[in-house]
């Protein structure tokens, strides 16, 4: 980014977004540090275009705030591991449809997996560590990787990562302050109440 006055930003990103999307209103920009910028849009012909554009019809006095959760969550994460805020982080919630890793490095969003419904959550981490190290993880050990399920399925995880932190959507509630009510099973509502700010 140059330096420019706040309202010239604004102006400049609206038309950057313009120019890199022309043929979509669903578009929006988020400023990551002092000199990066993240543009993201969907397409017209994305399937959720035409979920908001039903909403919008059921609706059209209600604009309804859309949030991309991988990228509206990296701050999620930073905030539950304060003491690792330049270090490498994996995030692994369980949700009703499966699950998700989230990683973020130095508060920016490296790689999100969705995961089919599996209880076998070291395998999938596993999984995953192969890719980290295609974006820049030079060793696994370095690692902090932080898991949201459910007290009931809490057990021991052996992986080859420099720590392990499992939490209860409940306990996640709790420390980022959200006012929900969680089943404590799966992460679905902390993540929906975290978007919703």
């Amino acid at each position: 980014l140059p330096k420019l006055r706040v309202f010239d930003r604004a102006k400049l990103m609206q038309r950057r977004l313009k120019n890199a999307f022309p043929d979509t209103d669903a578009a929006a920009y988020r400023i990551v540090n002092k000199s990066e910028v993240l543009l993201a849009a969907l397409r017209p012909t994305n399937p959720a275009m035409r979920w908001l554009r039903e909403f919008h019809d059921l609706l059209p006095d209600v604009l309804p705030d859309v949030g991309l959760l991988p990228i509206e969550c990296a701050e999620l994460v930073t905030r539950l591991m304060p003491e690792a805020p330049k270090e490498w982080i994996l995030l692994c919630a369980k949700t009703r449809n499966g699950g998700r890793q989230i990683v973020v490095r130095v508060g920016v969003i490296v790689f999100l997996r969705l995961l089919p419904d599996s209880d076998d959550i070291a395998r999938d981490i596993n999984a995953s560590l192969s890719y980290l190290m295609r974006f820049g993880l030079k060793d696994s050990r370095s690692l902090r990787v932080m898991i949201i399920q459910a007290e009931s399925a809490r057990k021991t995880i052996d992986l080859p990562v420099h720590s392990v932190t499992i939490l209860s959507p409940t306990k996640v509630a709790t420390r980022l302050a959200l006012n929900v009510a969680t089943d404590d099973e799966y992460a679905d509502e902390v993540f929906a109440a975290w978007l919703a700010g």
